[in-house]
């Protein structure tokens, strides 16, 4: 049995500002989202968790073609194994098995649509995104390593530029680290008139002004990617670039310094 492997293709970082049902092949990168509920073979669980989802499909196709997992290419995929010490965070899929736990969502992505190819399912699971904001959601706080980690020096480095820009009219302001997005703090209060999320050759920017219609086509006008308006909150979600960075300076910080100032009022 030959397994075949989905394309490791980097998905684009759009918004999902409609209320829309993916499959395992077009949905957006899942790092840094929650989900509102999946379905998998007609049956809708509410859940905000990817792990849940991941365990729920894998113990289901376990459960209905146990004899396929004894091929050695879906037990390297899977990790699958009976013995629990072989595995850095072992999770019990049935009396018997277990699979390790210990991925981040991009990779369990990656094994489902694997998973599901193999046996024909990939139209059995959809997948629905929550649309709340990054500063909606709880995140946990972490350090400048974690995103050294999970992002690039490239992207770092135009984050640091953009604190720069920030503080030259606000020079007390600093970074805040979390799991999901990087805010800002002054005096140990938060300072959310912009967000950041590195990615590897940019940082996504989420912020708030009065006349974001004007400012959406300035930005387009000198060349940065928007990615949307949000709906309820009305922030400008864009992507910043090195390019961004070098030709839009004197913008950047007019439009920072007009967020801050909406923040404060």
């Amino acid at each position: 049995m030959q397994i075949w492997q989905y394309p490791n293709i980097e998905l684009d970082d759009e918004e999902i500002e409609n209320d829309e049902d993916y499959n395992i092949y077009n949905t957006p990168d899942p790092k840094n989202k929650k989900l509102d509920y999946f379905i998998f073979k007609d049956e809708k669980i509410i859940t905000d968790e990817v792990a849940k989802m991941y365990y729920h499909v894998v113990k289901a196709v376990f459960e209905e073609n146990p004899s396929a997992f004894n091929h050695p290419d879906l037990k390297i995929l899977l990790d699958l194994s009976t013995n629990p010490n072989d595995l850095r965070s072992p999770y019990k899929i049935n009396s018997s098995y277990y699979i390790e736990a210990n991925i981040d969502n991009n990779s369990k992505f990656k094994k489902l649509r694997t998973l599901l190819t193999k046996f024909d399912y990939e139209d059995e699971l959809l997948i629905n995104f929550s649309s709340r904001e990054l500063d909606e959601i709880e995140s946990e706080v972490k350090d400048r390593a974690y995103w050294d980690e999970n992002s690039s020096k490239e992207s770092l480095e135009l984050l640091d530029e953009c604190l720069k820009i920030i503080n030259a009219f606000q020079p007390l302001i600093s970074f805040n680290y979390t799991q999901s997005y990087i805010r800002l703090t002054k005096d140990f209060k938060r300072q959310n008139f912009v967000l950041f999320l590195p990615k590897q050759a940019f940082i996504r920017a989420e912020l708030f002004v009065v006349n974001s219609d004007e400012w959406v086509k300035k930005l387009e006008e000198t060349g940065f990617k928007v990615n949307s308006v949000g709906k309820r909150s009305g922030r400008i979600k864009f992507r910043i670039s090195r390019e961004n960075i070098l030709s839009n300076r004197p913008l950047l910080r007019e439009l920072f310094s007009q967020s801050y100032d909406n923040w404060q009022n």
